[in-house]
């Protein structure tokens, strides 16, 4: 397989994201192949954020983050994404007011703690 838009994709930057997407998109149409439905991405978010997260390229923050973001974009209906869940927990406890109240630190330790149970 092989286009144009391809070979920009392959050469590109990761300066300007909106060009990427561009990219993208002008790239699975070139090669008439159709993205994976947003429900049946999980495990493959996750195993990018987890191999992006030990190589150091990404914080735990935007592990978190990124987990949080799409269980918003499925509209919490992916139930397979256990990870996410679990994340989802510890990012709604910070700045809560559960009880016992725990400290943001101790929660970012819980976080830590999870993503290197993958290791």
């Amino acid at each position: 397989m092989d286009s144009e838009n391809l070979r920009m994709l392959a050469g590109a930057d990761n300066e300007d994201p909106n060009d990427i997407r561009d990219l993208w998109t002008a790239t699975l149409k070139d090669l008439e192949l159709q993205p994976i439905p947003l429900e049946d991405r999980w495990p493959l978010i996750w195993a990018y954020e987890l191999a992006t997260w030990k190589a150091g390229e990404r914080t735990k923050g935007q592990v978190l983050r990124d987990a949080v973001k799409y269980l918003r974009e499925v509209e919490y209906e992916d139930r397979d994404a256990e990870e996410a869940w679990h994340l989802w927990y510890l990012w709604d406890e910070l700045g809560s007011t559960y009880d016992p109240a725990r400290t943001d630190a101790e929660i970012w330790a819980d976080v830590d703690s999870y993503l290197k149970s993958f290791d």
